[in-house]
């Protein structure tokens, strides 16, 4: 999970600009300039992926994300009024013509944007990695471990990149070696996609269900989100399905959708599916909602709520505060409304008021 810092970073003051960004309906996310590395590479290259690669696996089969010419556009920055129907959290920097699917920066408290894959009306996203950085140096890495240009072509590309450290020739080594999902996941960071194609090849080849579920806990602890959460129910289904006894863990696994870092948005871009998928895994009886709104009733009637000593560090935990009620609001708007249109202005509501965290 992106990790919570102090306010006077980047994202801090996108969600603190929340409230006046709605006002005047200018929506810059407090920054300009994001996805222009991954452009870079991408112009040079001539090469992306097709997002739909990158998305949770379907029947836990590991298939890979292989470069493909681009199929898609880079966006400009687009302003509060252009993405109305978009997860408040996140700012498309991408967008492909023929599946609407977006590659966005997702706004947390982190020191950066993370990156997830979306698409305008009433989808979830899912986190693919923690920052554009790491984005950058895996497509120079796959370029290289799938033959697609030499050490030579790469070193000119990646000396054209602002602050972005890459080591040409590395990953054309190790990477046919190890393959470049488990060079990545090595050598330059976590990415969602990766763990999960990681945790397939192992539960399809046959490894112990330890060596399995550790591969998924891992990359659930680096992210918090709620497809990672949803995958390791269905891993844990096919673990049961084989050798039982693991009932209780699948059921707790898919319930446990609602109470991840980033919340139930994060889920999957298919939102209905992903949690009907939850709901069954869950044995939750009657829709998924009904159950939903139970557990927050059931939560606050035992005072779990954070009390007022809780605010002693200051602007800091206002931030936190606030993000978390935002992500509670997008939570209950995704399951009773159809699309994000005026969640933007709801979840503003809850940034208002809050000092130290201006752009």
């Amino acid at each position: 999970m992106p990790t919570l810092v102090t306010h006077g970073n980047a994202n801090a003051g996108h969600l603190r600009s929340y409230a006046t960004e709605v006002e005047s309906k200018e929506f810059t996310g407090g920054k300009s300039g994001y996805g222009e590395s991954i452009k870079h590479v991408v112009d040079k290259l001539g090469l992306f992926y097709d997002l739909s690669t990158l998305l949770s696996p379907r029947s836990l089969t590991s298939t890979p994300s292989p470069l493909v010419p681009p199929l898609g556009t880079f966006l400009n920055n687009p302003t509060l009024t252009s993405t109305p129907n978009l997860h408040p959290y996140l700012q498309p920097i991408y967008q492909e013509e023929a599946s609407e699917l977006q590659l966005c920066v997702l706004h947390t408290l982190g020191a950066k944007p993370s990156l997830a894959i979306s698409k305008p009306g009433h989808s979830g996203y899912e986190v693919i990695c923690n920052n554009e950085d790491d984005m950058v140096r895996r497509v120079l890495a796959n370029a290289e471990v799938e033959g697609k240009v030499g050490k030579d072509e790469i070193e000119g590309i990646a000396s054209g990149l602002n602050g972005i450290e890459y080591k040409p020739g590395e990953a054309g080594m190790l990477g046919l070696k190890l393959g470049v999902q488990k060079y990545s996941l090595l050598k330059i960071g976590p990415f969602r996609d990766y763990y999960d194609y990681v945790a397939c090849e192992k539960l399809n080849g046959g490894k112990d269900d330890v060596d399995v579920l550790a591969t998924v806990e891992v990359g659930n602890g680096k992210f918090g989100d709620g497809r990672g959460m949803l995958f390791y129910a269905e891993v844990l289904e096919r673990l049961d399905s084989t050798s039982g006894g693991r009932g209780g863990e699948v059921r707790d696994a898919a319930r446990g959708v609602i109470k991840t870092g980033l919340g139930l948005g994060s889920i999957g871009v298919d939102l209905k599916g992903r949690i009907e998928r939850a709901r069954v895994l869950g044995g939750i009886e009657g829709e998924f909602k009904d159950w939903y709104k139970r557990v927050k009733d059931a939560e606050a009637s035992q005072g779990s709520a954070p009390s007022a000593g809780d605010n002693d560090e200051g602007s800091k935990d206002e931030l936190e505060m606030a993000f978390e009620e935002g992500k509670e609001v997008c939570d209950v708007w995704c399951l009773e409304k159809e699309g994000w249109e005026g969640c933007k202005e709801e979840v503003a509501k809850c940034f208002e008021g809050i000092e130290g965290a201006e752009r």
